[in-house]
């Protein structure tokens, strides 16, 4: 939202960010739906995007806000009509299991949602943890953009077996290849956050095509010590804070050989997909402050 992007101030693009989503929320979505509590719908964008990037429960919210789930499912549709969130469904190698797996709620602006989470930078630096919902959004949100120009596009979910153990990201082709996306807020990659990847791999039977931990380090590398039949399948990479035209540094303009270096591995592609995220080494501004590059 340029708007927002235009306050200098930090409090003052919350503020804007907020003000907005209560508009949309109160006043735009009567003019494509009737709404018998409109105040209620601002407090449903609230409480989703406490639920960002959680799996989703209909009955839950609708406690808290005094309707039913049917209703909350109606009131969630007219948000993904209007571009504020989408419904991450669950991956499975069975269509018909995944229909009965719950989705994830994905906000397509970390800015908004930061907003609406009350998350600036400041609270970021006390508690890292803060900023794992707000990334996961903003990656879901590139990932949508990038596909959304294929014509073959694969489907973007996340996988989550009875385990509870997860893959943040799953791209999954019509030819039924799979690709995982872990995504970690930390700047240390442990070999338990390859945990899920290995997990989609053995649920994909033979589809996997490649599984990634975009974390915030500052290298990108091959998995230590890779699971058997996985070398040169699974690596980790740092995230970028934005989608750049071009790998070129901000201080000097020019390509360095690691920006060099991070554009090339950054191009990947699995399920004849094919994506380039550019950048340097996270910016906790760019995720919480500013709207997601059109």
């Amino acid at each position: 939202y340029p708007e927002a992007v235009s306050r200098q101030v930090e409090a003052r693009r919350r503020a804007w960010l907020r003000a907005y989503a209560r508009a949309l929320a109160e006043r735009d979505v009567a003019e494509i739906a009737t709404i018998g509590k409109p105040a209620e719908m601002t407090r449903l964008l609230d409480h989703a995007a406490l639920a960002a990037s959680q799996l989703l429960n209909l009955a839950k919210l609708g406690s808290r806000l005094g309707v039913d789930g049917k209703t909350v499912d109606r009131w969630l549709l007219l948000m993904e009509h209007m571009f504020l969130v989408r419904r991450n469904p669950a991956w499975h190698r069975s269509d018909r299991k995944r229909l009965v797996k719950a989705p994830k709620v994905a906000f397509l602006d970390s800015g908004l949602l930061a907003a609406l989470r009350r998350v600036g930078t400041a609270e970021v630096a006390r508690d890292r943890q803060l900023l794992g919902p707000l990334l996961e959004c903003f990656v879901y949100a590139e990932l949508a953009k990038a596909t959304a120009l294929l014509d073959d596009a694969p489907t973007i979910c996340h996988y989550r077996d009875k385990d509870q153990v997860a893959v943040d990201l799953v791209l999954a082709h019509p030819s039924g290849e799979v690709a995982g996306i872990e995504v970690k807020a930390g700047a240390t990659v442990r070999p338990d956050d390859f945990r899920g990847l290995r997990r989609l791999k053995e649920a994909a039977q033979g589809h996997f095509a490649c599984g990634i931990v975009l974390h915030d380090g500052d290298r990108i590398q091959r998995a230590a010590a890779p699971p058997p039949a996985m070398h040169n399948r699974i690596m980790c990479r740092p995230y970028p804070p934005e989608t750049w035209p071009a790998a070129a540094s901000p201080a000097t303009g020019r390509s360095s050989r690691a920006d060099r270096r991070c554009r090339n591995a950054s191009t990947i592609s699995p399920c004849r997909l094919r994506f380039r995220l550019y950048g340097q080494n996270t910016q906790i501004a760019n995720i919480t402050n500013t709207a997601s590059a059109a």
